[in-house]
């Protein structure tokens, strides 16, 4: 089978009702490295799964890929959401090249864990996706973004019996708040810890601005290059501005 596909199929197995939201850009092409060392990341504020819980990972690159798979380790179901490509040879805005070779070793871990069908989902972020940085002709910008669509609905989460949604990150990003509190308006419960360390408290979402406002799509969109492989990600061909922050 193609390394490429037995990866993406490793993590998103075909028929279970969370992996449909996986995202298959960083699986397109094969990774630069074929070993990369991973030390194992422990979660200390809990030792099992939870049926009624789903988990958002919002770190740093690898380490969210390290959470996820220690999650995974209890019983979760780890679905990745990067959906920036990672430019060949040129310098990118986010580390897409870190963030493939991390997710094809993961897929060998992976392949040794018995998670069940049934289990709860951790949806793996990077929370660098949206980092501003100057600009330069020929800088490959591959940042990305999420949108409620990229991720289950209220009603699907409520059907499947997940009343209690738990993320990790640093702090909440625009983009994710837009999601959350659409989830906390239909009554589900938000927790938030800064780290896989610490047990999550219940926290208030406040409502992002333009919530729900037809052009905030539109205006995110703007500040992004699509790809033809439907994640993010192009050559900016002259100097431009510094992006995006504060939008929605």
């Amino acid at each position: 089978m193609d390394r490429r596909i037995e990866a993406f199929e490793t993590w998103a197995p075909y028929g279970l009702k969370w992996t449909q939201w996986a995202k298959p850009v960083l699986f397109s092409t094969l990774p630069e490295k074929s070993v990369v060392q991973m030390d194992e990341l422990k979660i200390e504020w809990t030792d099992q799964s939870e049926r009624n819980t789903m988990i958002i990972v919002d770190t740093e690159g690898r380490e969210s890929i390290r959470e996820g798979l220690a999650y995974a380790k209890l019983g979760y179901r780890p679905v990745p959401l990067y959906n920036g490509v990672r430019g060949d040879k040129h310098y990118n805005l986010i580390d897409g090249e870190d963030l493939q070779n991390c997710l094809f070793a993961g897929a060998r871990i992976l392949k040794e864990l018995d998670i069940p069908p049934d289990a709860p989902p951790v949806f793996l972020l990077d929370s660098k996706r949206m980092q501003s940085k100057t600009k330069k002709r020929g800088v490959f910008d591959n940042r990305w973004t999420i949108f409620p669509q990229d991720m289950p609905s209220s009603n699907f989460l409520k059907q499947n019996r997940i009343t209690k949604i738990i993320v990790h990150s640093n702090q909440i990003q625009n983009d994710l708040a837009h999601i959350l509190y659409r989830y906390q308006k239909d009554g589900l419960l938000i927790l938030h810890s800064k780290s896989a360390k610490h047990l999550p408290e219940r926290v208030k979402i406040r409502k992002p601005s333009r919530f729900k406002n037809l052009g905030y799509r539109f205006l995110v969109m703007l500040k992004l290059k699509r790809n033809s492989t439907g994640g993010f990600g192009s050559f900016i061909p002259e100097q431009s501005g510094t992006g995006y922050y504060g939008i929605g």
